[in-house]
């Protein structure tokens, strides 16, 4: 059986009480002989968690904006949050550097919100097919 390789996985936070734009789009920080630079990277989202502090009446959604173009941009989820107040969506999706998923949620109840997303780099994790 092979080992098991360790990853990182990373974790973006966002609470609110009124409507939600979230984007999510992953760079690597690198330094080297120009200085600090950031750069898109593939990634690998794999849950994405909602709470909200009461039952709301809005519909929550997550979107791609591809680096392909607008043409390829696309609803991925979404999901009527009345009588809900918890959401946990499991995902093994990849993206390509430069994508970027947007979280909304439109909130015309001001519901306090907290919104947590569970991504990993894509290179950080070798067993995966590759594309």
């Amino acid at each position: 059986m092979p080992a098991l390789l360790p990853f990182k996985r990373y974790r973006y936070f966002a609470t609110g009480s009124g409507a939600m734009d979230e984007t999510l789009a992953p760079t690597e920080t690198t330094v080297g002989p120009n200085g600090v630079e950031s750069q898109a990277v593939p990634f690998i989202l794999f849950e994405v968690r909602l709470h909200l502090s009461a039952q709301g009446a809005d519909s929550f959604s997550i979107a791609l904006d591809s680096i392909e173009g607008a043409a390829h941009d696309t609803v991925l989820y979404t999901i009527s949050m009345y009588s809900k107040t918890d959401i946990s969506v499991l995902y093994k999706r990849f993206f390509e550097a430069g994508d970027k998923l947007k979280f909304s949620l439109p909130n015309v109840d001001e519901v306090v919100w907290g919104l947590e997303v569970i991504w990993m780099l894509d290179g950080n994790f070798s067993s995966f097919p590759s594309r």
